[in-house]
């Protein structure tokens, strides 16, 4: 007899800066390349509470070599 494991999958969520709105925690939805600013990206969150969406611009870390 076979079993079946019939939990869900947890999915991994990457989680961002509290909410602006209602301070509960924010989740990860993209990541792009910022339009201007050749050293920077756009992250797009949404709280996972009241599900509001924001951004953030976040510098691309430089590798020293």
């Amino acid at each position: 007899m076979l079993m079946f494991d019939t939990a869900p999958q947890l999915q991994k969520i990457l989680a961002g800066p509290r909410c602006d709105r209602c301070g509960g925690r924010t989740r990860l939805l993209g990541i792009a390349p910022h339009r201007r600013r050749k050293w920077s990206h756009v992250w797009t969150l949404e709280c996972t509470l009241c599900g509001t969406p924001n951004t953030v611009e976040k510098q691309i870390p430089q590798h020293a070599n």
